[in-house]
């Protein structure tokens, strides 16, 4: 093998290190643009003495949660269940509303806020036929802006729960399990870097793969030209030098 397939050779391997450099780079670019890692805790607030209708929460969804969420892209979980132990709706004070809340602090990006409702109960008819139901409702959906700028929108589903005929189906089975539905609406800042979120020694090195691939691309384009005068001498003599 001559010098100019050597110089050849070595061009197309570094130029094929540049191109996993380049590649390894828009990976991680395009992944940080789609989406927000966000953390975050929650506690429910209900109404759970009298007078008022007595109602009790359990939590489904994690406590110290990860959200991975794109850009317009929402996503939706089952938050808690919510039921009550009454067997009818006593009128004039079970059918008050009292008031109801979930209280969100995240940890990153930084933020908090509250959704506010109120939970009552109530009673109808089903043709014909006398019903009673607890309730909880929702004053709208909650936007929480953090620190870096971006803003997350929390939507709440409305519920029906304990309905019965004649009376409440009182009792956890019978009750309902509200969802909460987050949707990332504002892109933010980069956050402030953590320590732990360094690149990893692989991604180190792939970068340094690259790096070399970019010197060794240049070294072998400059050796290439400086034979190309030799090529042309031996078309002219006819002859190996």
């Amino acid at each position: 093998m001559n010098r100019f397939e050597r110089a050849c050779r070595g061009r197309r391997l570094a130029l094929a290190l540049a191109g996993v450099l380049v590649g390894a780079t828009a990976a991680v670019t395009a992944q940080d643009a789609q989406a927000l890692i966000i953390q975050g805790d929650y506690s429910v607030n209900v109404h759970n003495q009298d007078p008022g209708l007595v109602v009790q929460t359990s939590d489904i969804f994690d406590h110290n949660f990860t959200l991975d969420l794109a850009l317009n892209v929402p996503q939706t979980v089952k938050l808690f269940k919510i039921w009550t132990e009454e067997s009818t709706v006593n009128a004039g004070e079970d059918s008050v509303s009292r008031p109801a809340s979930v209280d969100w602090i995240f940890s990153a990006p930084v933020g908090s806020g509250s959704t506010t409702g109120q939970t009552d109960g109530g009673y109808g008819f089903f043709l014909f036929f006398p019903v009673q139901y607890g309730e909880i409702t929702w004053d709208g959906p909650t936007v929480i802006t953090f620190d870096n700028g971006a803003e997350l929108e929390i939507t709440l589903t409305n519920r029906y729960f304990n309905a019965g005929v004649f009376g409440l189906k009182e009792g956890r089975r019978h009750g309902a399990k509200v969802k909460a539905t987050f949707l990332l609406t504002k892109e933010g800042g980069p956050p402030i870097p953590d320590p732990s979120d360094l690149p990893e020694p692989a991604t180190l090195a792939l970068f340094g793969l690259g790096l070399l691939g970019l010197g060794l691309a240049v070294r072998a384009n400059a050796q290439q030209n400086s034979l190309h005068p030799v090529r042309v001498r031996r078309r002219r003599d006819g002859r190996s030098r």
